[in-house]
């Protein structure tokens, strides 16, 4: 390094850093002792990640090689035990490091690291530390826009998490950026409310920077006696905590006030102080901003030589950390990183979308399905009704009737509320929304009409059966001879054996009961032919199409709602009755008793 050739005050300057390098290092190494015996005797391997993240961040401004020997050893032990909160911290650790050294494009890549696991594990705290960060090196970058931007959201973060602390630093930092673009009023607002925090928190390192930011604010108003009296007290705290980085900024703050003074040798006094003290912790950004300070008091003074000087020295530092390649690379990092983010985001949005149309698949799958269901149930209960079809014509036209009402009701509804294409698309889900809420009441009806049935039906073969009991039965045995439609082939039966004949394709089946014993005669006779036949007989009739029965030898009646079902002894076939049965066969039980 090179510095203004005062042999006298180099020679002091060295003295004085030196005792206080040893002072801190005194202090610094009872704290770095005591974590590193706690380190040597953990098992935890959680803890020896915390202990060597905490030793990274104290060793950041005394020994830079063994504060990135500890993060980096923390980094790899966090990821080896998927330590996700330890490792963010070794990424944010890392971050400063380089951030302090000015490898800006190195200590964005961590931040950045940092941030999106803390996102992916919502550590609110984290996110708040990694998006403060990266502020700064944005800031550094003379991004304001963007440091103003990570800033402000840091802060809100905070203010929800009710950290003070952390909100008072939010707030400083935001501060800066309104000076640097000298909005003053602003500026000052906000390191004002920082001071009123760290005031209360006591917090001496957390003063000095409020401190350090309102007098800078008071040397651009001219309020050079207010400013003189705050950096004095900051420079006052930053010695108490042996801070060699708050002494370096507080005497760049000094000198640019004893300029304003036009106090141009004690001006120059400060930035060299503030050099001595930035270089013996390789802090990049305060000794070129001290340059330039230097290039700009010489200026002040006439001594192009000497300002020509420093103005080298500052640009040539200026540009290894400043440089348009680097900017871009961080620009880059972060850009990438957000478009990561809407792309993760538009990956997730198209998964649930997806996840929707799927469901939406299945629920119409569903409806389909209970539809299918509900008419199949529907038709094989009309089925097995033939006898209530007739009365269920009005139900089910009334029940067609409504179906259309609801229908064209829901679709004028929907087209008011919607007038793109989409419309003509959702009909096929109003049809189905209506056929599943339609179905189970006309269902439920149905079967409720069954059941009615079913209960009548079986009082009125009860009242039957108990009729046909009490019926007095003669004892007849007329015979009757029943021919073929050859006119050549027949069977001569006696009336009282005959229990019922049945119609069999092109013949005729007469059951009788000869000798306790039901037997079947095959005739090859219409069933038409055979009702001609018996016509003189009353208590002989055609009970349905197929059937013709006697009704002295039925046993009983039984009924269901598809009808009744005649019973004869002996055997277990049913006959079954047409609709007109019960009256005629009542009104002919009626007649013979």
């Amino acid at each position: 390094m090179k510095f203004i050739s005062n042999k006298y005050f180099k020679w002091l300057g060295h003295i004085l850093i030196l005792l206080l390098v040893s002072n801190i290092a005194i202090c610094q190494n009872e704290i770095i002792d005591s974590l590193e015996i706690k380190l040597s005797k953990t098992s935890s391997k959680n803890e020896i990640v915390d202990i060597k993240n905490e030793l990274g961040f104290l060793y950041r401004q005394s020994n830079i090689s063994k504060s990135f020997d500890y993060a980096q050893s923390a980094l790899e032990t966090s990821k080896k035990i998927n330590y996700r909160s330890g490792e963010i911290q070794s990424y944010i650790v890392l971050g400063i490091i380089y951030k302090n050294t000015g490898e800006y494009e190195k200590a964005t890549d961590f931040f950045m690291q940092g941030l999106k696991i803390a996102e992916e594990i919502n550590d609110q705290a984290k996110i708040s530390s990694c998006l403060s960060n990266l502020g700064g090196i944005y800031q550094s970058q003379k991004n304001y826009t963007k440091a103003l931007e990570y800033y402000k959201q840091s802060l809100n973060i905070e203010e929800n998490l009710g950290n003070k602390e952390q909100k008072s630093i939010r707030l400083f930092n935001i501060g800066t950026i309104y000076e640097i673009t000298d909005s003053l009023d602003k500026a000052y607002t906000y390191y004002y409310n920082s001071l009123l925090i760290e005031e209360e928190l006591n917090n001496n390192e957390g003063i000095y920077f409020a401190l350090y930011g309102i007098s800078g604010v008071d040397i651009k108003r001219g309020n050079l006696e207010s400013a003189f009296r705050d950096i004095n007290r900051a420079i006052d705290l930053c010695y108490s905590m042996n801070d060699l980085a708050g002494i370096s900024r507080c005497n760049i703050e000094l000198g640019k006030l004893y300029k304003k003074q036009q106090k141009y040798k004690k001006a120059i006094d400060a930035f060299n102080l503030s050099i001595q003290y930035a270089d013996s912790i390789n802090y990049l950004s305060e000794i070129t901003e001290a340059y330039f300070e230097l290039s700009s008091t010489y200026k002040l003074m006439n001594d192009y030589g000497r300002a020509y000087e420093y103005l080298n020295l500052h640009m040539a530092i200026n540009d290894s950390i400043n440089n348009l390649e680097i900017s871009n690379k961080i620009l880059e990092l972060s850009t990438k990183y957000e478009i990561e983010k809407k792309e993760q985001k538009i990956v997730f949005l198209n998964e649930q979308q997806k996840l929707q149309i799927q469901k939406n698949k299945t629920e119409k799958r569903n409806r389909l399905y209970l539809i299918i269901s509900f008419i199949l149930a529907i038709a094989l209960t009309l089925s097995n009704m033939s006898k209530i079809l007739q009365r269920a014509k009005r139900i089910i036209v009334y029940s067609i009737v409504f179906i259309f009402t609801v229908f064209a009701v829901s679709v004028i509804i929907y087209y008011l509320n919607k007038s793109d294409a989409s419309f003509w698309l959702s009909i096929g889900d109003i049809i189905l929304d209506v056929l599943t809420y339609i179905s189970l009441p006309v269902f439920a009806t149905v079967i409720i009409f069954e059941r009615a049935l079913l209960n009548k039906h079986l009082k009125t073969a009860q009242n039957l059966s108990e009729q046909i009991k009490e019926l007095d039965k003669p004892d007849t045995g007329a015979q009757i001879d029943l021919f073929a439609e050859n006119e050549k082939d027949y069977f001569e039966i006696k009336l009282n054996e005959l229990l019922f004949i049945e119609a069999n394709d092109n013949y005729s089946g007469i059951y009788i009961a000869h000798d306790n014993q039901i037997k079947k005669l095959l005739l090859r006779s219409s069933l038409k032919r055979m009702e001609d036949q018996l016509k003189d007989f009353d208590f002989i009739t055609r009970c349905h199409k197929s059937y013709i029965v006697n009704i002295h030898n039925i046993k009983k009646i039984s009924g269901n709602a598809q009808g009744y079902k005649l019973h004869f002894e002996d055997t277990d076939i049913e006959i079954p009755v047409s609709r007109s049965f019960p009256k005629s066969i009542i009104q002919k039980i009626k007649a013979k008793i």
